[in-house]
């Protein structure tokens, strides 16, 4: 997969992410199930785009379409068509805006690794004054309780008062590590920035993260009017880290409305069905192309034959088996009757034999794949090199050989070397070409 094509479908699930969220979950009180949903949600957009789902598991009716003649279109493609995108474009989009793009994304990870390096060297020296249930700091520099990583920080003013309300808010945050939420949305921004709607989860996120202190600090409504009135008295704080939880924050309307807004009925939750249907549309969109060897139209058919033939042309066995200088040394030509050294009796040659001194270097005429390197009778040491199209190439009474069965050679690969082993007479190359089986003369190839 291209990575513009995983960063806009990425984009697009968190859009439609934000957007059922907004729609359908925002108003009710179930505050860890819309939690789940924000996490999960965005965790789906950018996994399904990396994920291979063939078009094969979709069953279904398709479409009838109507065939199209794609002669008429190739022939218009001969005839200029539309003019080639401005070079300044081409040059944009290969090199200016992934750059661009790159560039942005190391900044924000660089800021955000430098946040952390700062917050951690301000808090290296800082031991426990408590460590059950979680472990609590006094940090001087803190202008208002928060929570990060487990862990609760008080100011020296709020601690005293540590066994109130505030403590049982951030108790909240600690124990459900809500700022690795945050800190999870913050690597994916580093790399999403330009993406708005991920911003809108985040600040759905934290909203819902402080709901469900709320909801665990005020316990029941007995204990709400207090809870209430420490709302009020909060000062705003300041200076801490974006990753963190305070106490107080901007939502402060939106979490008194949502303490005392009346509990959602159960069946409520059925919305949350939703959420299937957007992994399945999400998971239709983003599935892998059918492959090529699967589709039937005439395009495809075309192009593949087009390929299919220029590999042969391209592969056909036209080179020379030796080094040029031999190119005259043929001592017995392709079709030549002649009276076997050996066995006496009227030959007419399959092949071609090449004079050359013992260790000369014998050349694949075309790749291929070797069927044959082996040792045979009368043929002495031969290797059998099949190629595209139907050819297989023949080299006999070599030396020796340095490739074996199986193995893909390339045009013009040096295979073996001349030898004199077999029914050989002196060193020679015997070489043959044959086509779908049948031998032809060399000499119209190379």
């Amino acid at each position: 997969m291209k990575g513009w094509d995983f960063l806009w479908q990425a984009s697009l699930g968190m859009m439609l992410s934000w957007g059922l969220f907004r729609l359908a979950f925002q108003a009710l009180t179930f505050h860890p199930w819309n939690r789940f949903f924000l996490m999960g949600s965005v965790l789906l957009s950018v996994l399904l785009p990396l994920i291979p789902l063939p078009a094969g598991l979709w069953a279904g009716p398709e479409a009838v379409l109507p065939a199209f003649d794609w002669t008429f279109a190739d022939w218009a493609g001969t005839q200029g068509g539309m003019p080639d995108r401005p070079e300044a474009v081409r040059w944009m989009q290969a090199g200016v805006l992934p750059g661009l793009y790159l560039a942005v994304c190391f900044g924000l990870l660089f800021r955000l690794g430098w946040r952390w390096m700062h917050f951690f060297r301000r808090i290296r020296d800082l031991r426990p004054v408590e460590t059950s249930p979680v472990k609590l700091y006094v940090w001087d520099e803190a202008s208002a309780p928060f929570a990060c990583l487990g862990r609760i920080y008080f100011d020296p003013g709020s601690y005293p008062h540590r066994n109130g309300p505030v403590y049982r808010h951030e108790l909240v945050h600690a124990r459900q590590n809500h700022s690795l939420d945050l800190v999870l949305f913050d690597v994916l921004l580093s790399f999403f920035w330009f993406n708005p709607f991920l911003y809108f989860l985040k600040r759905n996120l934290r909203q819902t993260h402080e709901f469900l202190a709320d909801q665990g600090a005020c316990g029941s409504s007995a204990l709400l009017p207090g809870y209430l009135q420490e709302l009020r008295d909060e000062l705003v704080r300041r200076n801490l880290p974006g990753f963190v939880h305070s106490f107080h924050g901007i939502l402060m309307k939106k979490r008194i409305h949502m303490l005392t807004k009346q509990k959602t009925k159960s069946r409520k939750k059925l919305r949350y069905a939703l959420s299937l249907f957007l992994v399945a549309f999400l998971a239709a969109s983003f599935r892998s192309p059918e492959p090529a060897s699967q589709r039937s139209d005439s395009r495809t058919a075309v192009a593949s034959l087009t390929t299919f033939l220029e590999s042969s042309i391209d592969e056909s066995p036209s080179r020379f088996p030796l080094p040029e200088a031999f190119r005259e040394k043929v001592t017995w030509g392709f079709g030549v009757s002649a009276r076997h050294p050996f066995t006496g009796e009227q030959t007419t040659h399959r092949g071609v034999d090449i004079a050359a001194p013992r260790g000369t270097a014998v050349y694949a005429v075309a790749s291929g794949t070797v069927e044959e390197a082996r040792e045979a009778e009368g043929w002495g040491k031969v290797v059998v090199i099949l190629h595209p199209g139907g050819y297989q190439s023949v080299y006999a009474h070599l030396d020796s050989y340095s490739v074996k069965a199986g193995d893909v050679v390339k045009a013009g690969q040096t295979i073996a070397g001349v030898g004199n082993t077999g029914q050989s007479t002196g060193p020679h190359l015997h070489f043959e070409i044959r086509r779908n089986g049948e031998p032809v003369n060399p000499a119209d190839y190379y």
